[in-house]
């Protein structure tokens, strides 16, 4: 699994994020309607900015970085 544990608790990583919106954007390949379709795509969407944060908010990330 893509996730560490804390206790009982799962917890994301940047690569489980990739996935969840990986699988949003193929359920939407396969909704019944466009509200459905725009809907999933939307929640890939999140999932990415997630993805994009928690990347950001990574230990040693190039952005952690003062630019002083």
């Amino acid at each position: 699994m893509t996730a560490s544990t804390l206790g009982s608790r799962k917890l994301l990583s940047v690569e489980g994020c990739h996935k969840k919106a990986d699988e949003c954007r193929e359920y939407g390949k396969f909704a019944k309607n466009s509200e459905h379709r725009i809907m999933l795509e939307h929640m890939a969407d999140t999932w990415m900015r997630i993805a994009a944060d928690m990347q950001r908010r990574r230990p040693g990330s190039d952005a952690n970085l003062d630019s002083n």
